[in-house]
């Protein structure tokens, strides 16, 4: 077999292995935003928009009914991206924007502490 085929061909593995693995979340859409509440908990946020690209960690203050975390969910593919804080595992905060635009998103804030 012709080298020069067969690393042609090694280079065309390779770059489809590299394009699948891209990390992007076609979960990550207006419509799945908009299904986000503030009395939803971390794993029922999981189950609509899956496991988060970027997540913080957990602080807290000593009462754990305060504990507070940012997670963030990316479709690399358009841009778009969801913003979440959570205080006591339930959604405080949240935001959906793109990050090829200079603003785009929309913030709500749940209740207060």
């Amino acid at each position: 077999m012709n080298t020069k085929f067969i690393w042609v061909l090694i280079l065309i593995l390779l770059t489809v292995l590299i394009s699948n693995c891209s990390e992007s979340n076609n979960r990550v859409t207006r419509d799945n935003y908009e299904q986000i509440k503030g009395d939803l908990t971390e794993q029922e946020i999981i189950a609509i928009l899956g496991e988060p690209t970027e997540m913080s960690d957990k602080v807290t203050r000593g009462d754990p009914n305060l504990m507070w975390q940012k997670m963030i969910w990316r479709n690399s593919n358009t841009g778009d991206f969801i913003d979440i804080q959570f205080i006591g595992g339930q959604v405080q905060l949240h935001f959906y924007g793109n990050s090829n635009e200079t603003y785009t998103g929309d913030l709500e804030g749940i209740g207060t502490i």
